[in-house]
């Protein structure tokens, strides 16, 4: 005679060591082309680059220099810089920007000396904004 045995619980053993990855497989089918979107509209509007300088005979040390680019009423700030010129050699690269940055209606820039230029070295800050008018 036959005896059933009473149903045991499954036994995990401990996992395995993870196996070497296999060979790339290979490309698939490129995929339909998308439908075509619809035409925009309006216009893309304009940009307007507009510039503001201030030039200072034989400026002394850590004498401030601004200037500020302004875009007209109605246009958006986008994008702005500046630089800087000097007059004589000697004194190039005895300045250090201070500010530089959109305001709400253009672009500041603000330099200062490190030193006094020299006797007739002139220094000249231009500021660019880059506006949008829509």
């Amino acid at each position: 005679m036959l005896r059933e045995l009473p149903p045991q619980q499954p036994v995990t053993g401990a996992t395995g060591a993870t196996g070497t990855t296999g060979a790339t497989g290979p490309t698939g089918v490129t995929g339909a082309t998308g439908a075509t979107g619809p035409t925009g509209t309006g216009s893309a509007g304009t940009f307007t680059v507009r510039t503001a300088a201030t030039s200072v005979l034989r400026p002394t040390n850590g004498t401030p220099i601004t200037a500020t680019a302004e875009c007209l009423p109605g246009e958006q700030v986008i994008a702005g810089g500046l630089r800087v010129e000097i007059s004589d050699a000697r004194d190039a690269h005895l300045e250090h920007m201070q500010d530089d940055g959109p305001t709400p209606t253009g672009w500041f820039g603000q330099v200062a000396p490190t030193t006094t230029f020299h006797q007739g070295s002139t220094l000249t800050l231009t500021v660019s904004v880059t506006c949008f008018a829509p």
